[in-house]
Protein backbone atom coordinates (compact mmCIF):
# COMPACT_ATOMS: atom_id res chain seq x y z
CA UNK A 1 0.00 0.00 0.00
CA UNK A 2 3.11 2.64 0.55
CA UNK A 3 4.38 1.81 -2.71
CA UNK A 4 0.05 2.73 -4.24
CA UNK A 5 0.57 5.73 -2.63
CA UNK A 6 4.08 6.92 -3.16
CA UNK A 7 3.27 6.91 -7.18
CA UNK A 8 -0.17 8.63 -6.13
CA UNK A 9 0.96 11.32 -4.03
CA UNK A 10 5.20 11.11 -4.69
CA UNK A 11 6.10 14.79 -3.09
CA UNK A 12 3.03 14.35 -0.01
CA UNK A 13 4.82 10.87 0.29
CA UNK A 14 8.34 12.05 0.34
CA UNK A 15 7.60 14.73 2.85
CA UNK A 16 5.84 12.15 4.56
CA UNK A 17 8.91 9.54 4.99
CA UNK A 18 8.77 5.86 4.82
CA UNK A 19 8.51 5.60 8.54
CA UNK A 20 5.38 8.45 9.09
CA UNK A 21 3.68 6.58 5.46
CA UNK A 22 3.80 3.12 6.83
CA UNK A 23 2.30 4.44 9.92
CA UNK A 24 -0.56 6.03 8.20
CA UNK A 25 -1.02 3.20 6.09
CA UNK A 26 -1.65 1.53 8.99
CA UNK A 27 -3.56 3.39 10.72
CA UNK A 28 -5.96 4.10 8.01
CA UNK A 29 -6.11 0.42 7.28
CA UNK A 30 -7.70 0.10 10.41
CA UNK A 31 -9.69 3.01 10.47
CA UNK A 32 -11.45 1.55 7.04
CA UNK A 33 -11.76 -1.57 8.56
CA UNK A 34 -13.55 -0.06 11.68
CA UNK A 35 -16.29 1.09 8.44
CA UNK A 36 -16.16 -2.25 7.19
CA UNK A 37 -14.16 -1.80 4.02
CA UNK A 38 -11.78 -5.10 3.59
CA UNK A 39 -10.81 -5.42 0.22
CA UNK A 40 -7.71 -4.30 -1.60
CA UNK A 41 -9.43 -2.03 -4.03
CA UNK A 42 -11.85 -0.31 -1.77
CA UNK A 43 -9.03 -0.29 0.61
CA UNK A 44 -6.49 1.75 -1.86
CA UNK A 45 -9.46 4.52 -2.20
CA UNK A 46 -9.53 4.66 1.22
CA UNK A 47 -5.63 5.44 2.06
CA UNK A 48 -5.91 7.81 -1.09
CA UNK A 49 -9.14 9.97 -0.11
CA UNK A 50 -7.33 10.07 3.67
CA UNK A 51 -4.59 11.50 1.69
CA UNK A 52 -6.84 14.17 0.09
CA UNK A 53 -9.06 14.68 3.23
CA UNK A 54 -6.89 14.30 6.09
CA UNK A 55 -6.22 11.16 8.25
CA UNK A 56 -9.21 12.18 10.61
CA UNK A 57 -11.70 12.73 7.66
CA UNK A 58 -14.31 9.60 8.90
CA UNK A 59 -14.64 11.77 12.44
CA UNK A 60 -13.70 15.52 11.80
CA UNK A 61 -16.66 17.63 11.50
CA UNK A 62 -15.65 19.36 8.70
CA UNK A 63 -15.67 16.24 6.57
CA UNK A 64 -18.99 15.15 7.97
CA UNK A 65 -20.39 14.52 4.35
CA UNK A 66 -17.71 12.16 3.61
CA UNK A 67 -18.56 10.10 6.80
CA UNK A 68 -22.06 9.73 5.88
CA UNK A 69 -21.41 8.00 2.61
CA UNK A 70 -19.13 5.81 4.30
CA UNK A 71 -21.95 4.78 6.86
CA UNK A 72 -24.87 5.11 4.65
CA UNK A 73 -26.16 1.47 4.99
CA UNK A 74 -28.28 2.12 1.77
CA UNK A 75 -24.71 1.45 -0.23
CA UNK A 76 -22.76 -0.24 2.19
CA UNK A 77 -19.10 0.62 3.06
CA UNK A 78 -17.08 -0.47 -0.39
CA UNK A 79 -19.72 1.51 -2.54
CA UNK A 80 -19.55 4.16 0.07
CA UNK A 81 -16.15 4.60 -0.31
CA UNK A 82 -16.44 3.90 -4.31
CA UNK A 83 -18.35 6.93 -4.22
CA UNK A 84 -17.02 9.05 -2.01
CA UNK A 85 -13.95 8.23 -3.58
CA UNK A 86 -15.11 9.26 -6.79
CA UNK A 87 -16.57 12.29 -5.47
CA UNK A 88 -13.46 13.15 -3.82
CA UNK A 89 -10.96 12.82 -7.07
CA UNK A 90 -13.30 13.66 -9.76
CA UNK A 91 -14.24 17.67 -8.21
CA UNK A 92 -11.27 18.05 -5.84
CA UNK A 93 -11.54 21.81 -6.22
CA UNK A 94 -14.44 21.19 -5.01
CA UNK A 95 -14.09 19.16 -2.06
CA UNK A 96 -10.98 20.37 -0.94
CA UNK A 97 -8.46 23.90 -1.79
CA UNK A 98 -6.30 23.08 -4.80
CA UNK A 99 -3.44 23.95 -2.95
CA UNK A 100 -4.01 21.53 -0.33
CA UNK A 101 -4.74 18.66 -3.26
CA UNK A 102 -2.12 15.88 -4.25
Amino acid sequence: MEAHLFAAFPRRSARMGTTRLRLFVDEQMARARSHGVSREYPMCQYLRVAMVLGPDFDVSTRTAWARELLDDPALGPETGIHVLHRQVFQTPNQVIPPEEAH
